[in-house]
C-alpha cells in the first residue's frame, strides 16, 4: 500500500465559487440600484415610462432578495463546503464517480 497524499479535486468548488462572485455582483447590483431608487424617486423614470414598470421597486426587490440570499449565499456554503469537506473527510471528489457526479448535478 502507497502512502502518498491525496490530490483533492476543486473543479465542483470553484463552480460554484464563480457562480458565488456572479450572483453577487448581480444581486448587489440591484440592491445598489434600489437603494438609489428609493433615495431618489425619479430615477425611476430616467429610462423612460415604459421601462419604469419594470425597474419599480417593488418588481426589482424580489430579485435583489433572492439573488443574493439563494444565489450568493447558498452558493457560498456550497463552495466552502466541497473544498473543507474533502479535507475533513480524507476522500478526494475525483477518487469517486458518484460524489463527483453529484457535485457536479447540483
Amino acid at each position: 500500500m502507497e502512502n502518498r497524499p491525496l490530490e483533492y479535486d476543486y473543479t465542483v468548488a470553484k463552480m460554484f465559487m464563480l457562480t458565488t462572485i456572479v450572483l453577487g455582483i448581480v444581486g448587489m447590483s440591484i440592491g445598489v440600484f434600489i437603494a438609489f431608487e428609493l433615495a431618489f424617486p425619479g430615477l425611476n423614470t430616467i429610462f423612460g415610462k415604459t421601462i419604469a414598470e419594470y425597474t419599480a421597486f417593488g418588481r426589482l426587490r424580489p430579485l435583489h432578495t433572492d439573488s443574493v440570499a439563494f444565489g450568493f449565499t447558498v452558493s457560498g456554503i456550497f463552495a466552502t463546503w466541497f473544498y473543507v469537506g474533502q479535507r475533513v473527510l480524507k476522500v478526494s471528489m475525483a477518487e469517486s464517480k458518484f460524489l463527483m457526479f453529484i457535485g457536479k448535478l447540483q
